[in-house]
């Protein structure tokens, strides 16, 4: 497969686009990176880059947020070149407001946190038919988990830790 992926100016979703491009690569694919940063002159990542990758078929464009699709010409260029669009949602969606709104044909977002799907669902179903959950750590629990006051753990984010009862 020949998939291309994305770098923000977020620190953490670039690490997770290394990790995704390394396993990729260890399965045989082909991956391109973009480098919204600076689209236009970052080497080996600039739009110049991104258009001699795609003079062969893609098979997706995958990235964090709204990455993808983040303005109505990266929407057009997937859909003028048939790239279906992964869009992996870390953040609540509602903050993206309008770029709910303008998609790519092809697209399909994953969303860490269920009440997210069903906010998409619900204000979004229009423009978002495909939105579906990804568990954290690719687990789904086979019983109803213990309630947050039972357990004694620490939320990890990306910039950050707290502890549960610090909520």
């Amino acid at each position: 497969m020949r998939i291309i992926l994305f770098y923000s100016g977020i620190e953490s979703f670039n690490h997770y686009t290394d990790e995704i491009n390394k396993e990729l690569h260890s399965l045989g694919h082909e991956t391109f990176i973009l480098d919204l940063r600076d689209a236009n002159n970052t080497p080996d990542h600039s739009l110049r880059d991104l258009y001699e990758f795609t003079k062969a078929p893609v098979d997706a464009a995958i990235g964090y947020d709204q990455m993808p699709a983040i303005g109505p010409t990266y929407v057009e260029l997937w859909n003028e070149l048939n790239i279906p669009v992964v869009s992996i949602f870390v953040d609540p969606p509602f903050r993206f407001g309008k770029y709910n709104r303008a998609l790519p044909k092809a697209y399909l977002r994953f969303c860490y946190d269920v009440e997210d799907v069903t906010w998409c669902m619900r204000f979004c179903s229009d423009t978002i038919p495909n939105v579906y959950f990804l568990p954290h750590a690719a687990t789904v629990p086979d019983k109803e988990p213990p309630s947050w006051e039972n357990k004694n753990t620490t939320f990890c984010f990306p910039a950050h830790t707290i502890n549960q009862k610090d909520i």
